[in-house]
């Protein structure tokens, strides 16, 4: 029936992670910036907010390559004919099965970063939780979305028979 099917984030997940890396340094720079600006009005000592600025410029891009290489290696999710098993994890690696059946919705989820990025999240929703697959290009949504039969379509192309009460419910609100 399907082989199985194990995929990575798109590439370019690593890159936009770099990017969220580095907005939280600048966030982190802030701190010894005003620290500076402080020191200035009431004569207090520069050298603790230039170490301070120094440190945060030198450590941003090192803690970013580095969370986010991590976060490439251990993300990603393999699809079998009975369900996916999606993978997460920074120091750890956290693995959750999930059948088929079970699934009850998916939602596809693109914020602003991620549009950049042309990115999306594919967010599947259980009786009890919801799911999400970050990183995945728009070939790698519509390929899963079709194997997991989430906007199942006839051969023609057409959507298939499903009726309201029978369909899927595909609502972002319910995300929120």
């Amino acid at each position: 029936m399907l082989a199985e099917m194990k995929e990575k984030p798109d590439p370019r997940i690593f890159q936009l992670w770099m990017l969220q890396g580095v907005l939280i340094g600048v966030l982190f720079a802030l701190g010894p910036l005003v620290y500076l600006i402080l020191s200035g009005i009431f004569g207090w000592p520069w050298a603790p907010g230039i170490m301070g600025l120094s440190l945060v410029v030198l450590l941003t891009p090192i803690f970013s390559y580095t969370v986010a290489s991590m976060r490439l290696k251990k993300t990603g999710f393999t699809l079998d004919e009975h369900g996916i098993e999606l993978q997460k994890g920074l120091i750890s690696t956290k693995r959750i099965y999930l059948p088929r059946q079970k699934i009850v919705s998916a939602a596809i989820e693109t914020t602003f970063l991620m549009e950049l990025f042309n990115l999306s999240a594919l967010i599947i929703r259980t009786q009890a939780n919801l799911f999400k697959i970050t990183g995945l290009n728009e070939a790698m949504v519509k390929k899963l979305s079709q194997e997991l039969d989430l906007y199942p379509e006839t051969e023609g192309g057409e959507p298939s028979g499903r009726t309201e009460a029978t369909a899927p419910h595909y609502d972002f609100d319910d995300y929120e």
